[in-house]
């Protein structure tokens, strides 16, 4: 039920008691930057990063100033082991230096409320196979997108073909906020292989049979 509750957008039932499991803040973090790198190195990094043992939290890339950020939480004594650990293993991608705390706030910060992309009519979430993500974002205004999950997430601002562009990538495009014109012919929603969507209708009409919660504002239908 969580899954599905998460997944359905309140297109399933009506939620009214929420039972939220929390864990506690680590102790310390640490961020490590990469300036300067290339879309592509900066993917690479970040892939690097993941795959390896040093427990990464968070992976993003910020192309419009060039800062490709990694950050590593927990306890102090090991967070130490695990930056000089992760530095060594990405030396051959250059030297990556740690943020300040106050600059990796605000970059954090900044690449969770999307802040650069706020203004912009057009908004799409992607995701995609990591390895892939530079079959997305090829080519776009670097101020337009911005890369997170190690490459899995991608916010692209653009008005272009970015739902085929996924597609293509092997992943899909939400469009998050568009003008009432686009949002009249392009569903919010990618559409699915049909033995997903047939299996999604099933499910909401075991849930839902009256079509209580069938309002339409994903384009259904």
């Amino acid at each position: 039920l969580p899954k599905l509750a998460g997944g359905s957008r309140g297109r399933l039932f009506a939620m009214t008691e929420l039972d939220i499991k929390v864990l506690p803040q680590g102790e310390t973090s640490t961020t490590l930057a990469f300036d300067g790198l290339v879309p592509e190195t900066a993917l690479a990094v970040m892939r690097a990063a993941l795959a390896s043992n040093t427990s990464v939290a968070s992976a993003g890339h910020d192309p419009a100033i060039g800062v490709t950020a990694l950050r590593l939480d927990g306890f102090a004594a090991s967070v130490r082991a695990r930056v000089q650990a992760l530095r060594a293993e990405l030396a051959p991608h250059g030297i990556a230096r740690i943020m300040p705390d106050s600059e990796a706030a605000a970059f954090h910060r900044a690449m969770h409320r999307l802040d650069a992309l706020a203004a912009a009519p057009v908004l799409w979430r992607v995701v995609v196979p990591a390895r892939a993500a530079m079959d997305v974002v090829g080519g776009l205004d670097p101020d337009g997108w911005r890369m997170d999950w190690g490459g899995g997430l991608i916010w692209i601002a653009d008005e272009g073909p970015i739902r085929d562009r996924a597609a293509a990538a092997g992943g899909h495009a939400d469009l998050v906020r568009a003008p009432e014109a686009m949002r009249r012919v392009i569903p919010p929603r990618s559409p699915q292989a049909p033995g997903l969507a047939a299996l999604e209708s099933r499910v909401i009409r075991a849930f839902d049979p009256a079509g209580v919660f069938a309002t339409g504002r994903f384009g259904e239908g």
